[in-house]
């Protein structure tokens, strides 16, 4: 399957996230809009890429709280685990 890029003006929408809770919510919208804009129903490899950029935006204790749970795979699981340690 074909992986489509993000554009570098697209991601540089996505902010760091370093697990600051009152910062959550705009990571995520950001993180959406990203996300929503370059889906690919079908495309297991486009859905791995997104989850990359996604979590490549993390540092400190989010990225320390993704490392501690190596079965997350895909933004929706990102998210979904972001949503347990609110």
């Amino acid at each position: 399957m074909e992986i489509k890029a993000v554009p570098k003006e697209t991601l540089s929408i996505i902010p760091k996230y370093d697990g600051e809770e009152n910062l959550l919510n705009l990571f995520i919208l950001k993180c959406e809009y990203v996300v929503n804009g370059s889906k690919a129903t079908g495309n297991a490899a486009q859905d791995l890429y997104l989850f990359h950029v996604v979590s490549s935006k993390h540092t400190g204790g989010a990225a320390t709280l993704l490392s501690d749970h190596p079965n997350i795979k895909s933004y929706e699981q990102l998210k979904d685990l972001h949503a347990t340690f609110r």
